[in-house]
């Protein structure tokens, strides 16, 4: 009964655009997902105007600046329990997720791979419990994937639950990435040798670990 109510509220409500059709899809599947909220902040999560929702930003899509889109998200410092559903793969046209300090938990969905001009991502400080490698198989692929001159650029995932080892494939990033602080987990085994291939990293963190072997890294320019 609550799937058919919400179907017939979808067809009523009238949207400017397929795109924010897309993104109320995407935002109240989130929503509903969210099962602690104590400072409200997705109180105002109501209607199809998605563009004035509390923490959702919109912009022209860069594809067509006569359209209007969600572009980014900042949730941080919110204290929001939940987890993130697969409809968030919906919202094509973000390039900020932001949801640090919250208390998220489960997996980043495979369906973020559909985000390919994400170019900040930061759930630092939540109760994610995930595998590296596998964390880091989707943001790899975001980076891989662009659309225009913008790709990933920052992978911010400290003070979570992550275990194992980065995985050599963050080489594959050498074009794009700048910034990786994956501080105050519990990674462990060697830093891979492929870290030295990142010629445009400013910033790498990774205090707080357990990793062990050799520390010297050869950043190639």
């Amino acid at each position: 009964m609550k799937a058919s109510s919400s179907c017939l509220l979808l067809y009523l409500l009238h949207f400017s655009s397929l795109w924010l059709k897309r993104a109320y899809i995407a935002l109240h599947a989130w929503k509903q997902a969210i099962h602690s909220d104590p400072f409200n902040s997705t109180a105002n999560w109501v209607g199809p105007n998605v563009c004035d929702y509390n923490g959702v930003f919109c912009a022209e899509a860069l594809d067509d600046p006569k359209q209007t889109v969600v572009a980014g998200i900042d949730l941080n410092h919110f204290d929001i329990a939940g987890f993130l559903p697969v409809e968030l793969g919906l919202l094509t046209d973000i390039s900020l997720f932001h949801i640090n300090s919250n208390r998220f938990c489960g997996i980043i969905p495979k369906s973020f791979s559909k985000l390919t001009i994400l170019h900040e991502l930061d759930v630092s400080t939540t109760d994610l419990s995930v595998h590296s490698q596998r964390l880091l198989y989707h943001c790899l692929h975001l980076s891989s994937l662009t659309l225009g001159s913008s790709t990933a650029s920052v992978v911010v995932v400290a003070n979570n639950k992550l275990t194992g080892c980065i995985p050599s494939s963050i080489g594959n990033m050498v074009n794009t990435l700048n910034e990786i602080i994956f501080s105050n987990n519990n990674l462990s085994g060697c830093l891979p040798f492929e870290i030295g291939k990142l010629g445009n990293l400013t910033v790498l963190d990774v205090s707080s670990n357990a990793f062990s072997g050799p520390g010297e890294l050869h950043i190639f320019i």
